[in-house]
């Protein structure tokens, strides 16, 4: 038995063994869309004396709560045609298809299948991981981790592909009668819009306490320039220019800014990688399908706050009191005015009579 990747032209095959490996189309159907939209990250065929007699197909899954660098898939559907079944056909595509997983790099594979079966590839409950699936599945909801660690930051929702909606509908369709299906969104749908509403409020909340602090912060820098009126009428005096005091304060907002951005973006990504790394704020998973916080410290983000921080300081310590520019009208005074020399001639005394 050989087993290699899928080619354009076993398309036809890889239907027929879906259509008899599950005795209905909506397997097949699934399949067809995955990869007619491109969506399939590892499809194996397993031939038997050049006959396509199994299928294994893995697709992208997303989670709600995992690193940026997580990768994880789903593993559905896998198929061998039953003139082919109970000679370990399935049980090679899983494990090769696992190791062609580990061989691309990604982190983790979850499927819903039956724990007796898989758990001897190494899968086990998802739900011990803090993972929970849109098809209330429990036990038979599963997860491999494919490295060490894999799973220490990864928690919450996971959703594959929307082709496997169809999936549902065509459940439906074969029930016929008075049947339905709702997905996990549906289902959910007021937790949802309390979740988005508390966003807003939260989002209006802080940036009313940031436009308060940042107007504090602005009058701070204001009122420190004003405050050194009587410095600068000194420097002047002795000759500095307007552009010899600007640099002065310019400095001074470079050390506050630095000084103030370097301990605010220490402090942020700390507490952020500890409140995620130790779960500091919990959640019911029951409500909120995760079982604590995320925090999610972007360096690209503390980055363009750090440097619009230091220019807002650079920009307000540069800004001179109005008082600067008589200041320097009154360095530029006239000195060759009449009443300038009569107030500063000196008066001579006339010599006294003699006697």
């Amino acid at each position: 038995m050989e087993i290699r990747t899928e080619r354009p032209e076993d398309s036809a095959a890889i239907q027929e063994v879906h259509l008899k490996a599950f005795g209905g189309p909506t397997e097949a159907k699934l399949v067809r869309l995955i990869c007619e939209r491109k969506r399939a990250l590892i499809s194996l065929v397993a031939l038997n004396d050049g006959k396509v007699g199994g299928h294994i197909l893995f697709s992208p899954v997303t989670i709600t709560t995992c690193p940026d660098t997580f990768n994880a898939v789903g593993l559905a559907p896998v198929a061998v045609l039953p003139e082919f079944q109970r000679k370990g056909i399935g049980s090679q595509l899983i494990r090769e298809g696992l190791e062609r997983c580990k061989e691309n790099g990604y982190d983790a594979v979850v499927l819903l299948g039956y724990p007796s079966y898989y758990s001897r590839f190494g899968f086990s409950r998802a739900a011990d991981y803090r993972l929970q699936n849109e098809y209330r599945a429990y036990d038979e909801f599963m997860v491999l981790p494919l490295r060490n660690g894999a799973l220490d930051r990864v928690n919450g929702m996971v959703k594959y592909l929307p082709e496997f909606e169809v999936i549902g509908q065509q459940i439906v369709n074969r029930l016929g009668g008075d049947y339905d299906f709702t997905d996990w969104m549906t289902t959910n749908q007021s937790i949802f819009q309390a979740l988005r509403l508390e966003r807003i409020v939260t989002m209006i909340t802080i940036g009313l306490i940031v436009w308060v602090a940042a107007l504090n912060i602005v009058a701070t820098l204001i009122m420190m320039v004003l405050e050194k009126t009587r410095d600068i009428a000194i420097l002047m005096s002795m000759g500095a220019t307007k552009d010899n005091v600007r640099r002065i304060f310019i400095l001074q907002g470079v050390i506050i800014g630095a000084i103030g951005t370097t301990l605010g973006v220490v402090i942020g990504q700390t507490v952020s990688r500890i409140a995620d790394k130790y779960h500091l704020i919990s959640l019911a998973p029951d409500v909120y399908s995760i079982a604590y916080v995320p925090f999610k410290a972007a360096a690209l983000d503390s980055a363009i706050i750090a440097v619009l921080a230091v220019l807002i300081a650079l920009w307000r310590h540069s800004i001179l009191p109005p008082r600067l520019r008589s200041f320097s009208q009154w360095k530029r005074c006239d000195t060759n005015d009449s009443k300038f020399k009569s107030r500063t001639k000196p008066q001579l005394r006339t010599k006294p009579p003699c006697v």
